[in-house]
């Protein structure tokens, strides 16, 4: 049975908004019962209810209840920028606010509706799904692939083209290294998923950088 709006300030079923926005379109909603029934300790939706359901229809395109929120303020950062922001943190988990409303600024492209956010409100969007700030990893644990260590025994143990193991010193290309420390040259804070464990770092570790001469 469709009913209406009850004292408690539940919203009408979808079936009742439905007859009633029918009602309207074909003219019958100032039907003798159908006043009766508003009459009738509200047993059919006012008038008002109407005029407010056919302006959500022209402005959101669909009649369906809004989400009751106590009467708290509507978060800022809602909707698809929300999945965004999830998407972009996945891929670059150490970026800065700054980077985040660049890229949301690049993916609403053309949007009147679009607005740069603040660093507190991308951090409050990041708590809702469960991002946390995290310690990032400095070291290249890649390096150390099965894959990328059988590649560094061919450089040095197979013949060309596969390696260098029959090319001659003299044909040999000289370099130097020099070490960089890492403490001012990368991110070391980035945003995971709540339940993420960071790894342990070594912050005195240095990286070495090949000069070719």
């Amino acid at each position: 049975t469709c009913t209406p709006a009850c004292q408690h300030f539940r919203p009408s079923v979808q079936d009742m908004r439905g007859f009633v926005m029918e009602l309207n379109e074909a003219g019958e909603s100032s039907n003798p019962i159908f006043k009766q029934l508003r009459a009738l300790a509200s047993k059919f939706p006012s008038k008002r209810s109407t005029f407010r359901w056919q302006a959500q229809q022209k402005t959101l395109g669909h009649i369906l209840p809004c989400r009751r929120t106590g009467n708290n303020r509507a978060e800022v950062f809602h909707d698809h920028n929300l999945l965004l922001l999830a998407l972009y943190r996945i891929t670059y988990p150490k970026s800065t606010a700054a980077e985040v409303n660049a890229f949301l600024y690049k993916a609403n492209y053309g949007s009147f509706d679009f607005r740069f956010y603040s660093a507190s409100q991308i951090t409050i969007a990041e708590q809702r799904i469960g991002l946390t700030r995290k310690r990032g990893s400095t070291t290249a644990y890649q390096a150390y692939l099965p894959i990328n260590k059988q590649k560094r025994w061919m450089f040095w143990n197979l013949p060309f083209p596969y390696g260098i193991a029959d090319i001659p010193r003299e044909e040999l290309i000289d370099l130097d290294e020099c070490g960089i420390e890492l403490s001012s040259a990368d991110r070391k804070i980035g945003k995971a998923y709540v339940v993420k464990d960071a790894n342990n770092l070594d912050f005195t570790a240095k990286l070495t950088n090949s000069i070719f001469c």
